[in-house]
């Protein structure tokens, strides 16, 4: 029974919690405020939203200018009288005339060469006339010196290891020539003596009577050609 009574009471608490609360009068206000706001904004209507100025404006005031001073009046006709001029193309009427008197012009003077310079620009004209000429090699310098004798060609005499490390060079240089003509000689008797066989001889000729360029490798294997 405890049990049921607890369970009518947390219905009861769930449905108030549930329950929403009522607005106050300035909530529902500002709801419809915002609705009205809402509703001109879709209906295109936010320009009676603007604010209106209903300040009051004073007069426009009048223009007022100053009056032109002498100063200022002759500036501007002066302004104008060659702004004129400008337009009809006649700018050089406005050009400054000189009135100064002018002195007589200085007449021409030179200072006369001396005879260094004299002699220089006679050197000059003499070197650029061979060069106009095609005759530079006039200016070339000769060579005055006196050439001493030529020196004879002399050697430095063997020391005895020097002539010693000759001789045995010789000696081996001499020893290998004739080992390697022993070879190429031993070489050549045995290419002689393979010739000599019949069979070989045979094959060869057979070999070459059927086709010459086959039977060239074989040849080759079996000769040795000494010059």
């Amino acid at each position: 029974m405890f049990t049921f009574y607890i369970l009518i009471s947390l219905a009861l608490l769930s449905s108030a919690s549930a329950a929403p609360l009522e607005d106050t009068p300035e909530v529902a206000a500002a709801k419809a405020e915002f609705t009205a706001f809402f509703a001109m904004a879709e209906a295109g209507l936010l320009g009676q939203l603007a604010p209106v100025n209903n300040d009051s404006q004073a007069d426009q005031i009048q223009p007022a200018y100053l009056a032109d001073t002498e100063d200022v009046k002759e500036a501007k006709r002066s302004f104008n009288a060659a702004f004129d001029r400008a337009a009809a193309g006649l700018l050089t009427e406005l050009a400054p005339i000189n009135n100064d008197v002018q002195a007589a012009p200085v007449v021409a003077s030179y200072i006369e060469d001396t005879a260094e310079v004299a002699a220089a620009k006679a050197e000059f004209k003499t070197a650029f006339d061979r060069a106009t000429a095609g005759r530079l090699i006039e200016l070339a310098p000769v060579n005055n010196d006196v050439q001493a004798a030529p020196i004879a060609a002399s050697y430095i005499a063997d020391t005895a290891e020097v002539a010693a490390a000759k001789a045995d060079f010789l000696a081996a240089f001499d020893k290998a020539t004739a080992q390697a003509a022993t070879a190429a000689g031993e070489a050549n008797l045995e290419t002689n003596e393979t010739l000599k066989d019949p069979e070989l001889i045979e094959e060869l000729s057979v070999a070459f009577a059927e086709d010459p360029t086959e039977s060239l490798p074989m040849l080759y294997t079996n000769m040795t050609f000494s010059f």
